[in-house]
Parts: structure tokens; sequence; C-alpha cells
């Protein structure tokens, strides 16, 4: 498995029809024309640029499935979209966490009066606060997760330091109160869905392709999962997730088969996997999904294979001879069974054979 970084690239316009000519001229010099997918972000200039693209590379005329699937929207980029959406409008519970930790991450003589009070209040956590970066919402995970060990060290200074609460004051009417506290408390379990799928999915040293959709649901099963939650705080997230979750996943007929037929070749998963959480997530809406993918699996194979027909099999046994058939004939006799005379492609066999048994760790 290799991660190579061919090049950066400076540009000198942002339309989508100048960033298609600028990949379509560096791909040419760098004699890359076989291309499989192209990942980028959900910025209305890159789905310009994809259009370009696309039209502009059916003239290489060697290209997977026609090119049809080749815009890849990044998995990672799509969970921090959908995170951020659902923590907008939070009544302000999170900027006061945040606030209160840029406060003691200010100075050294200030993150030193803090430790004091964690040693005070026997805060078992060794690692540091950390202050997030908030345009990447993992961070902020990590940020309030660090935070709410901390908890009790927080409330003490608040209490005794009155530069401390003076400072939360005038960031905010009620200061840092319990309620910013238990909301925070409450819907961490679900931003560590995310955090779990982006980290997973931000490996470099593994194959992630296989992963996109086994993330997708999971995502959704969580999602689904904390929809019925008794803790309001908790329901409220998950309803704006499941929202921003079906603009992006929500409709069967905007899903990329490369993405399902990645993880239909996990021997883990297959088609039975696939086609379950298809039926979970789509209903009745899935079934033209599932013969899309059954569809798409054999015209793959057929372009990969070398020939026109899907249903071709794959290079043709040595004739037997007289004695050979003679053996066989035998054998099927006293056995009883019986030769299929249509002979199945390496993909068929594939997906009637058992899946690999699953062993999570």
């Amino acid at each position: 498995m290799h991660k190579k970084i061919i090049n950066f690239c400076q540009i000198t316009g942002h339309t989508g029809d100048m960033i298609g000519q600028y990949v379509d001229g560096y791909l040419k010099s760098w004699g890359l024309s076989n291309i499989l997918s192209i990942t980028v972000d959900n910025v209305m200039a890159n789905t310009a640029m994809m259009r370009y693209l696309k039209t502009r590379m059916r003239s290489w005329d060697n290209h997977v499935l026609n090119g049809d699937f080749m815009h890849m929207r990044c998995c990672t980029h799509v969970l921090n979209l959908i995170v951020k959406s659902s923590m907008k409008n939070d009544k302000g519970y999170i900027p006061k966490v945040r606030d209160a930790v840029k406060y003691v991450k200010s100075s050294p003589s200030r993150l030193a009066y803090f430790m004091v009070y964690a040693a005070d209040e026997k805060v078992s956590y060794k690692g540091v606060v950390v202050l997030d970066v908030e345009t990447r919402w993992n961070s902020t995970y990590l940020m309030l997760k660090v935070a709410v060990e901390y908890k009790k060290a927080f409330d003490l200074l608040y209490i005794r330091y009155h530069l401390f609460r003076h400072e939360m004051l005038l960031k905010s009417v009620d200061g840092l109160q319990e309620k910013d506290w238990a909301y925070v408390i409450s819907v961490l379990p679900l931003l560590e869905l995310y955090y779990k799928s982006t980290t997973r999915l931000s490996g470099s040293l593994y194959v992630t392709s296989a992963s996109y959709m086994k993330e997708v649901f999971y995502i959704w099963k969580g999602i689904n999962k904390h929809l019925e939650s008794g803790d309001v705080n908790i329901r409220e997230t998950a309803k704006k997730m499941k929202t921003k979750f079906d603009n992006y996943w929500g409709d069967p007929n905007k899903m990329n088969i490369l993405l399902l037929i990645a993880f239909v070749l996990d021997p883990r998963m297959k088609k039975v996997v696939a086609e379950f959480y298809i039926s979970l997530l789509y209903g009745k809406k899935g079934d033209d999904l599932k013969k899309r993918l059954d569809s798409f699996l054999k015209k793959l194979y057929a372009q990969y294979s070398g020939s026109d027909d899907s249903s071709q099999s794959s290079q043709p046994l040595t004739p037997l001879n007289d004695d050979d058939d003679d053996i066989l004939c035998h054998y099927n006799k006293k056995s009883g069974h019986k030769d299929d005379p249509k002979t199945k492609t390496e993909i068929e066999s594939y997906f009637q054979e058992d899946r690999i048994p699953h062993n999570p760790s």
C-alpha cells in the first residue's frame, strides 16, 4: 500500500472549469491516463470541475465504467459537515466550554492555577486540556472530552478564582453553568460515533475504499439508536444529524456504485450484507439500487476480464480425453452428483462462497 504526493500545484483561479483545466494538464504531463476516481470535498467549484473532467476524459476511452462514478465525495468531509450542522444553535453550551479552555490555555500562570485546582479535586486524568480548531469538529470533540475529565477543576476555578469567573460572565450573562456541562456530557457519545469513523477513514497505511459504506451504515445505525434516547439533548442533536445525513446519503439514486462494489468485494461483507443494509436504509426504494449494483458488478468484471459479455467465463479448460470422461461419468453416477452445464464466472463463484467469519477484536 503506497501513498504518493506527486505535487502541489498553484492555480490562478477557482472556477470549476479552470480547476478542471489545470488537473487535465497536470495529469497529461505526469503521464496518468487511467483514472479510477478523484476524491474532492463538497464545494460547488469541485462539482463543476468534475463535470469538465468527465467530459474531457471520456475521449481517453480507458476509464472504469466509462468514468460515470469517477466523482468521489470525501466521506470525512461529509461527516464534518453533518456534525458542524448539528452543533449549530446549541444555545452557546459548547462555546462556553471553549471559552473556559481558552482562558486556561492563554498563559502558563493560568494553566498552573488550573492544575492546582485539578490536584485539589483529585482529578485522575493525566492529559492536558486542548483547545480546538473550530473548522475541525473532531478537534472540538477532543477538547470537550478532555474538558469533561477536568469538570471538577473548572467548577472549582469558577468558584474560587474571581478573574476566571469575571471573564466568563463577560462572555455570557450567566457564565459557565451546570446545564452547559450537562449538554456537553450528553452529546459526547453521539459525537464519538463520528470521531471513530473519521479516524478509521483517515488512515493512509490501509485500504479505506471498502470501509466507506461500512462507516455510512455504522453512522446511520448510531443516529437511529440515539433518536430513541430519553435525553432530549441527544434526541434533538440526532434529529439534526439525520436531516443532514439524508441530504448526502438519503437518496439511493445518488449513491456512488463504486463504493458499494468496494464494500461487497470485502469477503467479510459480500452482497448479502450490502443488500441487508440497503433494505434497512431505503426500504423498497433500495430495490433498484440492488439491481444496479448487480448490473455494474457484471460490467466491471467484464471490463477487467477483457470480455464484452459479462456472463463469459474465464480461460477455457483443457479438453477431456475419453478416459477422463469415463472417470467423471462413473463418479457422477455413483455419487449422484450432477455437473452444472453453465460455467460460472469468477465473480459468481466468489459470491456463492461463504463469507469470511467476522471476529471483532
